[in-house]
């Protein structure tokens, strides 16, 4: 987010501020474990992957080993935003990204596809949609890029796919 690098580093969410008086900053997680509230008192299991949507204010990260995506919101709260089994069975996320639109793709490893998923607010619920999944040619997927202009870059096995608005899907390396 702006100036600011976010990464993940064992079992937590980390700040970097760059420049001479570099710093470093838990966000997020301490602990092994699966715990949604105060962003100092969450647990995450291995997460991997993080993406931010400036809009919503909010980090969205691949929580590996707990087969979830959780975010975690700039004023401090982490709230899972997709759990395995509902809607969709996550085995490994190792990625994510997000369009800014509430649209969050999901990269999982093990089940060799790429989810979309989106968030709506149902009366006083929150519900988290799947649009659709994307399997052909993203064998073993990676990481995930979206481009500003459209289309989903996946780092495949040994490839780099695009997947186009429309759907179809294009290799680039």
């Amino acid at each position: 987010a702006g100036s600011i690098l976010f990464i993940t580093d064992q079992h937590r969410v980390r700040r970097i501020s760059p420049g001479p008086d570099s710093q470093v900053k838990t966000v997020a997680g301490d602990e092994c474990g699966f715990r949604d509230g105060v962003a100092s008192l969450a647990k995450f299991n291995g997460p991997q992957g993080l993406c931010a949507d400036l809009e919503r204010r909010v980090l969205y990260v691949a929580d590996t080993l707990n087969c979830a995506v959780r975010t975690v919101t700039f004023d401090g709260h982490v709230v899972t935003f997709c759990v395995a089994p509902s809607p969709v069975e996550l085995q490994a996320p190792v990625d994510v990204a997000t369009s800014g639109k509430g649209v969050v793709f999901v990269c999982d490893r093990l089940r060799h596809c790429i989810f979309e998923l989106r968030q709506q607010q149902m009366g006083d619920t929150t519900v988290t949609t799947a649009n659709r999944t994307i399997t052909q040619g993203v064998m073993m997927p990676r990481a995930l890029a979206l481009h500003p202009t459209g289309g989903l870059y996946v780092l495949c096995m040994y490839k780099v796919v695009r997947v186009t608005d429309a759907g179809s899907i294009e290799l680039i390396a």
